[in-house]
């Protein structure tokens, strides 16, 4: 990985996800978003936005241990920090 971006596409890409699916009840509006997500952030950083995904892809050597490791930290970061913008203004 020899830049940042994967890693910013993947933080924001997982964070909108998880606002979306703790806003809404909606699977059209999350598959939707999904979808957009994807399409965005996918050419470039994998489009992973999941650590199950992103260990499956490490499983397959599809990436290395350290850009798994990265993916799933940023992955993990961004969840909690969508959980805790969603607490906030709930």
């Amino acid at each position: 990985m020899k830049t940042v971006l994967p890693l910013l596409g993947e933080y924001l890409g997982t964070f909108l996800l998880v606002f979306v699916a703790l806003t809404t009840a909606n699977p059209l509006v999350l598959g939707g978003t999904l979808s957009v997500i994807l399409f965005l952030v996918g050419g470039f950083s994998g489009g992973f936005v999941n650590p199950a995904i992103t260990y499956a892809s490490y499983l397959n050597s599809k990436l290395t241990f350290q850009e798994m490791s990265y993916y799933v930290l940023v992955q993990l970061f961004a969840a909690l920090t969508s959980y805790s913008v969603y607490s906030w203004i709930a």
